[in-house]
């Protein structure tokens, strides 16, 4: 689906017309290789945002704020709310790949470096990476969740 609006809107119009485009697999794909990085790179974009204070932490949402998401795409149609489902599965991989302690992140990151070393990162640093890693996220679903409640 497509959103478009006319330049002018006339009276009897709402503004919003759709437009179905029917892509064959190949096109699909190739679309999709097109829009999933563009979402990555956003998605990135408000990593950093947040890290550096551009980005308020108020932004953050957890299940609450998705919930209500999905509720009102649903009501859009079927298309706008794959396309939200999609979103947020690509915004979930992308943090699970943060390098922060717990996450598939951390992991590769420590496979790389212990590559590099030849040896095994100490397992007590591995502990209290852990601890910090875990710390960080119960802070993080924390705001989330301090944020879903004050909206």
């Amino acid at each position: 689906m497509l959103g478009v609006s006319p330049w002018y809107a006339p009276a009897d119009s709402t503004g919003e017309h759709q437009v179905t485009v029917d892509l064959g697999a190949w096109e699909a794909l190739r679309e999709a290789a097109i829009i999933v990085p563009k979402i990555i790179g956003q998605m990135v974009m408000v990593i950093g945002g947040l890290v550096s204070g551009g980005v308020s932490p108020k932004t953050l949402g957890g299940p609450i704020m998705m919930y209500q998401l999905a509720a009102r795409s649903a009501e859009q149609g079927t298309d706008q709310f794959l396309h939200l489902m999609a979103v947020i599965s690509i915004n979930l991989g992308v943090m699970n790949l943060l390098p922060i302690p717990i996450l598939d992140g951390f992991h590769l990151l420590a496979a790389f470096w212990e590559g590099i070393r030849r040896r095994p990162i100490p397992v007590r640093v591995r502990e209290v990476a852990n601890m910090v890693g875990l710390a960080l996220l119960i802070l993080l679903m924390g705001m989330a969740f301090f944020n879903d409640i004050t909206r």
